[in-house]
């Protein structure tokens, strides 16, 4: 059996050495791990609850429907397969993917430094920012598109060194067909993120449009890479009749439950996030990281040395457009490693030994471990939902085959349930932020119709109406946490 080339045979040991890592380090920092608590999930339970809805025939938009893409609930719901009471089997994917998001990390560092040990730092440092920036608590839609957003770089970084060695920047047809892949993966996920890799697409044109009929090929091999994720979808959903429900759930009401409201003050919003990253350490070294570095890497290149950064603002500017919440910029982490990058180039020139590497990957996976353990949001049960106990307690309701219905009435869904693989009650079984008159009188329709075997909320000013429609409470929090304190019903046989 012929022996692999040298190539291969680095690209392999680093592809190992980082899924070790990545398992390390997400073992401790993920909170979908076996050994975090369920109890800690908000937007990732509402996830979970579309990929199981789904696995369990009910149809997306039709039957259940939140503001993400069908692409990330399939996700969820391969999760669901793997393991389907626990996130063991999404923290499974996750690892996986961002094993491939170091790895491609380490190609673009090695676009630039051309030195396997410096990169293999370089791609390990990238945990910092990415389980730490930007107010980094669990597996959101921004981690799955962490991957085609920094193969996006990798690409424009790629560009920019074939012109600097004085080759006219052209990409593959693989290349091509992976940046359809890529977008169209952002735009299945969450469409916004899709608008921001455009930027990074706009740059990549820009810079082979001297390279001829290889731009033609390209771009034939682009639009090929989208439709050929993008078909399978679409086909389903026109099957199953959900097309024109998917248009107007994720595009047009995303578009209005998301956001600060009618009353909107671009210059006043801008500035009170650039105070809110101020405040966050991680975040505004994650900013210093990106904007700065992705400047000083190719300062010497002429009017190319402004793609990267005015990439990296327009992934700013769409993130924090309209939305207060700082994980809304995780889509732009990657370009971290820019700044990241030039550090190295300027840091070391040295060779670097097998132990030192050894020796550094330890303390940053000790060192992202012991900062997101450190504040005190963090993995502490204290702040969340005791999701463990209430399912315990369902279990002594609902032990049978059959799968109870839920609604999160006036509330988001916090995971309860999880235990008893409950579905949703309806279309709506959540309110979400922003949600419109009709999500709402979805949610009282499913009450006042006993759709649900469960209910809970968080105030008290729902008790009587929920009693009246003859549910009886098995469970109250003692404490109160930031959403409130949780209350559980459930549906008596005799109204």
């Amino acid at each position: 059996m012929p022996s692999l080339p040298p190539c291969c045979r680095l690209q392999l040991k680093a592809l190992a050495i980082l899924s070790l890592y990545t398992f390390v380090v997400m073992l401790f920092v993920s909170n979908d791990s076996p050994l975090a608590s369920i109890n800690n999930h908000v937007d990732s339970a509402i996830f979970f609850m579309s990929g199981k809805a789904w696995a369990n025939g009910l149809i997306p938009y039709v039957d259940f429907s939140d503001s993400k893409g069908p692409l990330l609930w399939f996700i969820e719901m391969v999760g669901y397969w793997i393991s389907p009471t626990d996130y063991h089997g999404v923290w499974v994917l996750s690892v996986i993917v961002m094993t491939l998001t170091f790895y491609v990390c380490w190609l673009t560092a090695m676009q630039v430094l051309c030195r396997p040990r410096l990169s293999l730092c370089v791609a390990m440092t990238m945990a910092i920012p990415y389980f730490l920036g930007f107010s980094f608590l669990e597996t959101r839609a921004e981690t799955w598109c962490n991957l085609p957003v920094a193969y996006g770089i990798y690409l424009v970084v790629r560009l920019i060194k074939q012109k600097s060695n004085g080759y006219v920047p052209s990409l593959t047809v693989t290349q091509g067909a992976m940046l359809g892949v890529s977008v169209m993966a952002c735009l299945l996920i969450k469409w916004s993120i899709a608008a921001m890799m455009m930027s990074l697409c706009l740059a990549v044109l820009l810079l082979s449009l001297k390279s001829g009929k290889k731009l033609l090929v390209s771009l034939a091999a682009f639009i090929g890479g989208a439709v050929i994720l993008a078909l399978p979808v679409m086909a389903y959903l026109i099957c199953v009749g959900a097309f024109v429900p998917f248009w107007q759930e994720y595009f047009m009401a995303t578009s209005t439950t998301v956001g600060v409201g009618e009353s909107f003050d671009a210059v006043g919003f801008y500035l009170n996030q650039a105070r809110r990253i101020y405040h966050s350490p991680i975040s505004m070294m994650t900013i210093l990281l990106a904007l700065p570095g992705s400047y000083m890497l190719f300062r010497r290149n002429g009017w190319i040395k402004w793609l990267l950064p005015l990439c990296c603002c327009i992934f700013f500017a769409i993130g924090s457009f309209r939305n207060h919440w700082l994980y809304y910029l995780q889509a732009s982490l990657s370009f971290a490693e820019l700044g990241l990058i030039w550090i190295a180039m300027v840091w070391s020139y040295k060779a670097m030994p097998v132990a030192n590497i050894v020796f550094y990957g330890l303390c940053t996976a000790i060192g992202v471990i012991y900062l997101h353990t450190l504040y005190p949001i963090y993995h502490t049960d204290r702040d969340f939902v005791d999701v463990d106990s209430i399912d315990r307690t369902l279990n002594g309701y609902f032990s049978g085959d059959n799968m109870p219905t839920i609604l999160c009435y006036e509330c988001l869904d916090v995971g309860i349930g999880m235990k008893v693989e409950a579905l949703p009650a309806n279309k709506y079984w959540f309110k979400q932020n922003g949600a419109h008159e009709e999500m709402k009188k979805g949610q009282y329709n499913a009450l006042k119709s006993r759709r649900a075997d469960i209910v809970y909320t968080f105030t008290t000013e729902h008790d009587s109406l929920i009693r009246s429609y003859g549910y009886s409470k098995i469970h109250e929090a003692a404490d109160s946490i930031p959403l409130g304190k949780v209350r559980v019903y459930i549906k008596s046989p005799n109204p």
